[in-house]
């Protein structure tokens, strides 16, 4: 079956920003982890009074790119399965 979010078939990648895709470091959902802020060394809940910008407007694209990075250390994207994660 088709992601029900960004229709990806089974075996490829989400689309990114999809509300399906897992995060291949804590496995969680990847639009509702922390993941991105830990690799990059921010703390998720100073983020507004420390990191403002970041707050308002979401991780920078050099951020993206630290966690692609990481990413791709663990192996890559988690492919969709078919299967709902529910």
């Amino acid at each position: 079956m088709n992601c029900h979010d960004c229709g990806a078939t089974p075996g490829t990648e989400h689309d990114h920003g999809c509300d399906a895709e897992r995060c291949p470091r804590c496995r969680g959902q990847l639009i509702s982890c922390s993941c991105i802020y830990e690799v990059n060394g921010i703390d998720r809940s100073t983020m507004a009074t420390e990191h403002p910008e970041i707050y308002r407007n979401g991780p920078t694209k050099a951020m993206e790119a630290v966690f692609d990075a990481e990413i791709e250390k663990l192996g890559g994207w988690l492919p969709w399965t078919g299967e709902s994660w529910d």
